[in-house]
């Protein structure tokens, strides 16, 4: 009986996981990732790792926290510095995790962080039809930027 009891209390646990992802998920699967102008507004870093060398030394990663990102349909800001004269894209692919396979060292699977994402999601800043610099999208209200050996995670503040 007691076996019976352990077996239905792990289902249970189980089950309400499973209906939890369901929930959180819904809200994801009904965002447009390929519509760039869902990313316009203003975003905020809020935290960051270390995962390698940099030019920033830990004080000045620190004064990043509380940084304001703009997405615009006119311009980017990042750091108190406007770039104009830049375009959107979108990115995806799949992420690869298969043993002996080296990512990208820009993307943050590649220092095993969130790595519960099926594919990467990208949104790159283009400017003169190059790469200016890109995040990743981890979810509507989630961006991450690798940066300076730092991995560096930004809300939607607007």
């Amino acid at each position: 009986m007691k076996n019976i009891y352990i077996f239905f209390l792990i289902s249970l646990t189980i089950a309400c996981s499973e209906n939890d992802k369901k929930k959180s998920s819904d809200s994801d699967v009904k965002f447009n990732y390929l519509n760039i102008s869902n990313y316009f507004g203003e975003w905020m870093i809020y935290d960051f790792r270390k995962v390698g060398g940099g030019m920033l030394n830990e004080e000045e990663s620190k004064s990043l926290i509380g940084q304001k990102i703009v997405f615009s349909n006119d311009y980017y800001e990042f750091r108190g510095e406007i770039e104009t004269n830049i375009y959107y894209e979108y990115e995806e692919f799949k992420n690869e995790q298969d043993e002996g396979v080296i990512g990208d060292k820009k993307i943050s699977t590649f220092y095993a962080f969130k790595m519960d994402r099926e594919k990467i999601k990208l949104l790159k800043i283009m400017r003169n039809k190059k790469k200016y610099t890109h995040y990743e999208i981890y979810n509507q209200n989630e961006l991450i930027k690798v940066y300076d050996g730092k991995i560096f995670s930004i809300q939607r503040i607007k």
